[in-house]
């Protein structure tokens, strides 16, 4: 209401003020605005998500409010897509006298099965990114020293899957054959699962599904070594 009657009966005492003065007045306005505490707090918690509120930030003052907050909303948009589109990997160990099985890059003291290499992708999988997951756990399967018998894959951190992406698990399996190595899966969530058991391969599937990565685990050490019966 201040703001209205100022503008409807006060602006002739703003006429003949420097345009320098009424600049200082805008800005001590706005600065009430930035909330330096709240970036600070967000920087602490996420350094991405700051990124974005340094970007939304920049873009009010340079380009106006509603051209900066829609390039705030684009940018967070691509954001999300391109870290959709490149799923993290975890390469798992299991914790020392337990059947958990964790991240090895958050904690190095996890305890691997030679020959078994456990990878966890932390996205759902769909046409856009799974051809880039395939070559990267081919990558790591080839780069795992010693070199893996079993390529067992925890889906626990992956929701959902499209056809796409289940077709290029079907591709996967056949690349890590022709390198000597079977593709086991563990953890499936409900959908992915019903997926796999309507596939029309569900059958030989079936004795490659595991409940949890330590009942795959103890399969794989009742194996017999390769080259023996």
């Amino acid at each position: 209401m201040v703001v209205v009657l100022t503008l409807l009966f006060l602006t002739p005492l703003f006429e003949q003020l420097p345009q320098a003065t009424l600049g200082a007045v805008v800005m001590v306005a706005v600065v009430g605005l930035v909330d330096l505490a709240a970036l600070g707090r967000v920087r602490q918690v996420r350094v991405r998500d700051f990124g974005l509120a340094v970007v939304a930030l920049t873009g009010v003052l340079v380009l106006g409010v509603l051209p900066g907050v829609l390039l705030a909303v684009l940018v967070s948009v691509l954001t999300l897509i391109h870290g959709a589109n490149h799923p993290p990997i975890e390469v798992l160990g299991r914790r020392p006298g337990s059947g958990h099985w964790r991240d090895l890059d958050r904690h190095p003291g996890g305890v691997t099965v030679p020959g078994l290499l456990v990878l966890r992708p932390v996205a759902p999988l769909y046409f856009a990114n799974a051809p880039r997951l395939r070559r990267r756990l081919l990558e790591l399967a080839d780069a795992a020293d010693p070199p893996p018998r079993v390529l067992l894959l925890d889906l626990d951190a992956v929701p959902g899957i499209d056809v796409t992406a289940l077709d290029v698990v079907a591709s996967l399996d056949a690349d890590l054959r022709r390198r000597g190595v079977t593709l086991w899966l563990t953890n499936l969530n409900a959908r992915p699962l019903d997926m796999l058991r309507r596939h029309p391969d569900a059958a030989a599937w079936a004795p490659r599904l595991f409940r949890e990565p330590d009942d795959a685990a103890t399969a794989f050490s009742a194996r017999p070594p390769r080259g023996t019966r």
